[in-house]
């Protein structure tokens, strides 16, 4: 069943995509590996979202990552009802960033779908986010954690890009995933019978492809050792799995903290 998601198909301007880096509570895995993701809406196609953090949202106990890992002078959105937050005082610790609270209370879904609920409510142009601590831990957890994401994007009438761990790229729109030279890839649309077509190219398994069963999309293998992969596509969320290689293969991006 195809789902409505109206894409611009002009070009879209940087200063109009809102980058976020979400901080839950799982490991922090392949945090030395970042795979450059391009969306092809830019004006300046190899510019990179990476580098340009302008929100920081932590989920509950992901507190301290944020914390640790954000400038110090930035602010910090915090979700959550406290149930994995090892430290509740940090909350309210005037030496670090300065924080701003939401609590989920009374609830029967996970604190990070209820700052998904709340974003994509509340958010009115093109979304980029960064998500680290979503995968490596609780498979249960991981697993609902990609499926909240790609529910409120099926709906969400601009485009958007999740990057989980530099490992899960979800995405409503084309994009540009800066690979190394024979580094493995899936791509799945697990929430269509029938997903495509998906035109790819810079792989092995090029031209346009449709994904009518799981298992079509498995174990591509990037061929472009200078641009990478390019996925074009509409009307659906595309999952593309990158398996890492060697761990310094991908490109290491700075973060530029700036306020909220």
């Amino acid at each position: 069943m195809a789902f409505k998601n109206v894409i611009n198909d002009t070009l879209t301007s940087q200063k109009e995509w809102k980058k976020i880096d979400v901080y839950l509570s799982g490991p922090l895995d392949n945090l030395e590996q970042r795979a450059q993701v391009i969306p092809l809406a830019y004006e300046n196609p190899w510019s990179s979202l990476q580098g340009r953090t302008t929100h920081w949202v932590a989920i509950d106990g992901g507190l301290t990552y944020a914390c640790g890992l954000s400038g110090p002078h930035s602010v910090i959105n915090w979700f959550g009802d406290q149930d994995s937050l090892t430290d509740p005082d940090a909350l309210y610790d005037s030496r670090i960033q300065k924080i701003r609270t939401r609590y989920l209370q009374k609830k029967d879904f996970s604190d990070f779908g209820g700052f998904l609920d709340d974003l994509f409510l509340r958010a009115k142009g093109p979304l980029f986010l960064e998500i680290f601590g979503g995968l490596g831990g609780r498979k249960d957890h991981e697993i609902i954690g990609l499926l909240e994401c790609a529910r409120k994007m099926e709906t969400y009438p601009f485009p958007c890009i999740c990057v989980f761990q530099n490992t899960v790229i979800l995405s409503s729109c084309p994009f540009t995933v800066d690979l190394e030279k024979d580094q493995l890839f899936s791509l799945v649309a697990p929430t269509q019978e029938t997903a495509g077509p998906i035109s790819i190219t810079g792989a092995r398994h090029a031209g346009d492809v449709v994904l009518s069963r799981p298992s079509h999309g498995l174990s591509n293998v990037c061929t472009n050792q200078k641009k990478g992969v390019t996925l074009k596509f509409k009307d659906l969320v595309l999952w593309t799995y990158i398996v890492p290689s060697d761990p310094m293969a991908l490109t290491v991006q700075s973060k530029i903290p700036l306020n909220f």
